[in-house]
């Protein structure tokens, strides 16, 4: 073969490779379509879970989050986040989380994460149509699904969902209202949580949340006055870098290792849910479920994002872990 056929057979072999190229290109828009309506026009969830659609340059996948990521989400002012209901309007009147939005309301923000809520956590036509209005001003960092939809949600917190606003300007007033915390401490896992001194106090909170025992560890800790029927520890101690917060290690992890090995629920809480309950917490990971101090304080942090030890209590629990492992 003369060097002029092999250019032309190489030619021949890339406008081949050019053309395969486009059809399947063509072929995964028309299945990727087909998987989100389905071939009769309706919803196909079994279609869309064996289709994946190619993920934008620089943008997260669609992905879940399960329904304590929500929780905490709410507890710390939505965080970055913005909850739409993919719902139909008539249904979201009768119910939906607490700052929730419709579609038409969320596209309007952008340089935010998008949580959607369906029904009971799946994604059917409704919910791709969702993603497709907001992924249109490019304005979302990542979209995620809440598994288990607001039906799960509204039975875990049903305390966090509300009916439809008023319109006008009460209805104004009351959303301005819901964007200031509320007293709610961050949920960890399915038995522990952290706050501050007004979660410890507030009865409906503790009640909602099921937690059965509180522990105090305050300078003045006799001074939280827990809801009647809550066990309570308290703990003097000081947010300082010198005190020796290891001493109070055994005490603590005896009074929550009792409450969580009988499957009850308990609040760790400091002055603002920070440094002492967070460094009493990472302890109790470590020690009750095997966890690294890496792992232990990277869950903590996802549940609670104010969480910073001071220095001298990061150097114990590090010297702790040595100890431990």
């Amino acid at each position: 073969m003369t060097d002029r056929e092999e250019e032309e057979e190489e030619e021949k072999e890339e406008e081949e490779e050019k053309e395969r190229a486009r059809k399947e290109a063509e072929e995964t828009k028309r299945v990727n379509k087909v998987a989100r309506m389905g071939v009769d026009g309706q919803p196909s969830p079994e279609r869309v879970v064996s289709v994946s659609a190619p993920e934008a340059p620089k943008r997260e996948a669609l992905g879940t989050v399960d329904t304590t990521y929500l929780y905490n989400c709410l507890v710390d002012g939505t965080a970055g986040h913005v909850i739409v209901d993919t719902r139909s309007e008539e249904v979201y009147r009768e119910g939906h989380v607490r700052r929730s939005l419709r579609v038409g309301e969320a596209v309007q923000y952008k340089g935010k994460h998008f949580l959607l809520v369906s029904g009971e956590g799946e994604m059917f036509g409704r919910e791709w149509q969702a993603v497709d209005e907001l992924e249109k001003g490019e304005g979302a960092l990542s979209i995620r699904l809440v598994r288990g939809g607001y039906g799960q949600f509204s039975a875990e917190y049903a305390f966090l969902c509300e009916d439809e606003l008023p319109a006008g300007v009460a209805g104004q007033r009351e959303r301005q209202r819901q964007q200031y915390r509320t007293f709610l401490p961050s949920r960890v896992n399915e038995h522990l949580f952290i706050g501050g001194k007004e979660c410890a106090e507030d009865a409906d909170t503790v009640h909602h949340l099921g937690i059965t025992r509180i522990l105090s560890i305050l300078q003045d800790p006799q001074g939280v006055k827990v809801p009647s029927g809550t066990m309570q520890l308290c703990v003097p101690l000081e947010d300082e870098p010198d005190v020796d917060i290891t001493a109070v290690f055994d005490e603590c992890y005896r009074f929550m290792q009792t409450a969580v090995s009988a499957g009850q629920r308990v609040l760790v809480h400091c002055k603002m849910g920070k440094s002492r309950s967070a460094t009493i917490l990472v302890m109790f990971a470590m020690r009750f479920y095997g966890m690294s101090l890496r792992d232990a304080h990277a869950m903590l942090k996802g549940a609670r994002r104010q969480v910073h030890m001071n220095s001298g209590f990061s150097r114990q629990i590090q010297a702790y872990e040595k100890v431990l492992f």
